[in-house]
């Protein structure tokens, strides 16, 4: 066959050449099953004045991401590095139908003094809506029993992925989006300036809106039954 013919045989037969997937070895497929299920019947309860938001936090280094460009063989494109000992973090909140957010910008370590913060700038940003719903991972301080107690004065319900299931958090659509826009083969010199213009950058996101419209949605790609990886001995 040789080569070319093998790739042609192979296209025949129904196979695409891609890029392998991760998928999270410890994640539960019944547990993310029932997520779904559960999701799908709070959206028939919830009223029209009620809203449902997923929330993460992500830190992004003080550093530039080389991306893919034309250059000559033997002369690639050099982009600048810093060390990307600094960090600034986001903690965020994003309603996959509405396409409404809030962000909370810090050079801090997000913690739960950082999520009670959150939490009032979420009321503060949502003053008209009834219930608000707040989807959060298993760290331990979205846990906190003060976080719990903040929620209850602000009338945000918190609800929880099952573990290991960043694939039914869409927010993690949007921290991938911001990589690909904001970092790919741009330098940032001072980190100053790298916070100054990504706090920029989430002040201006809606001039995304029709990308993110279509990119961050709550069509999950579910983990297969039988995927969990056996314990090792």
């Amino acid at each position: 066959y040789g080569l070319r013919g093998m790739h042609q045989l192979l296209r025949r037969l129904g196979f695409s050449y891609k890029k392998n997937r991760l998928v999270p070895s410890k994640a539960d497929p019944e547990l993310q099953r029932q997520f779904v299920q559960w999701l799908a019947g709070l959206r028939e309860r919830m009223g029209s004045d009620d809203l449902l938001l997923y929330s993460d936090a992500v830190h992004f280094k003080h550093n530039a991401e080389a991306g893919y460009a034309w250059s000559l063989r033997g002369d690639p494109h050099r982009i600048p590095a810093n060390t990307g000992r600094q960090r600034y973090n986001v903690l965020g909140a994003y309603d996959p139908q509405g396409h409404e957010y809030c962000f909370l910008l810090t050079a801090d370590n997000i913690n739960q003094d950082r999520l009670i913060e959150f939490l009032g700038l979420l009321r503060v940003k949502f003053p008209d809506k009834n219930k608000l719903y707040l989807i959060l991972d298993n760290a331990s301080y979205n846990h906190a029993l003060r976080v719990k107690a903040e929620a209850k004065k602000q009338g945000v319900i918190l609800d929880y992925l099952p573990p290991y299931s960043p694939n039914l958090n869409p927010i993690e659509r949007l921290w991938k989006f911001v990589r690909k826009k904001f970092f790919k083969d741009k330098y940032r010199d001072t980190f100053a300036k790298f916070c100054t213009q990504l706090d920029d950058f989430f002040a201006n996101l809606d001039q995304y809106r029709p990308e993110l419209a279509s990119l961050i949605t709550e069509n999950f790609e579910l983990i297969p039954d039988g995927w969990q990886l056996p314990l090792s001995s």
